[in-house]
């Protein structure tokens, strides 16, 4: 799953779904260069011969903007340890525009729905990421509608995501929320590798930390672990399924959270 659609929600579901919103929302970000210099060549005379200028090597210039189409299901919805309900199809549409040299503004929405309730959420999100070598940052800002009840909530976050590999990345988020007055951090480390012609391997293993956050108290909040097989269908299309473990810590555990195992699939379109 690409970095985009793991920004559509959050970090834990954000690192874990790759898809982003709060996601997630691998926040590893596709920093896309605004501009690239061409590459000109002329040739040497040779002697008693007029000189003659070979064909001017121009490189294709970087796209200045990458948008993901994304749509998901997934037997339970797990949001940072939490079990909001079970059978979650949700859609995201995200862009990301190249500003500078390293330096890029994404944007977009995540609409979720429980298949056998009225629940139903909706996520608009934005950053600015900013990325020094195999480093990336990003400071964002989500805005939760909860349309069953009419709800919302306003959350700020920073996060960083450093390659240490092609294979090996490592992932982090803090994030605050408004209407809690709390705090929500996560770490996590991504594994990948191909296997076979369009199949890839996924493995997502993170912890997170809770302060205050929808809770009186401080603590563990969640560890999870995320299993993916990635299949290109396509240049542009992917299909995702994976099986995804949360295990309730410390706060969640004492506010009577169960320990979760979840299945689903998505479907990612770049474009």
């Amino acid at each position: 799953m690409s970095a985009l659609y793991l920004a559509m929600k959050s970090l834990n579901s954000d690192f874990c779904r790759k898809h982003n919103p709060d996601t997630s929302m691998k926040i590893t970000s596709r920093i896309l260069s605004a501009s690239v210099l061409p590459a000109l060549a002329v040739s040497t005379a040779f002697a008693g011969e007029a000189p003659m200028a070979e064909p001017m090597m121009v490189e294709e210039a970087a796209p200045m903007f990458s948008s993901e189409l994304g749509v998901n299901y997934a037997s339970t919805y797990e949001f940072r340890g939490v079990d909001f309900g079970d059978n979650l199809v949700d859609v995201a549409l995200g862009t990301e525009i190249a500003l500078a040299d390293g330096l890029s503004l994404s944007a977009g929405a995540w609409y979720a729905s429980l298949v056998e309730d009225d629940y139903t959420e909706l996520n608009l999100f934005t950053s600015i990421n900013k990325s020094f070598g195999d480093l990336t940052v990003g400071l964002g800002y989500t805005y939760y509608y909860f349309g069953s009840d009419g709800a919302n909530a306003n959350e700020v976050n920073l996060t960083a995501s450093y390659a240490i590999t092609d294979a090996i990345s490592l992932d982090g988020g803090a994030f605050y929320d408004f209407e809690t007055e709390g705090y929500y951090l996560v770490t996590a480390a991504t594994y990948s590798t191909e296997i076979s012609g369009p199949v890839s391997f996924e493995a997502t293993a993170g912890l997170s930390y809770n302060i205050d956050y929808y809770v009186d108290d401080s603590g563990f909040n969640n560890a999870f672990l995320q299993l993916a097989l990635p299949i290109a269908l396509t240049d542009t299309a992917t299909l995702t399924p994976y099986v995804r473990g949360s295990l309730a810590m410390d706060v969640l555990d004492d506010a009577g959270e169960d320990d979760l195992v979840i299945g689903g699939a998505s479907l990612t379109v770049t474009f």
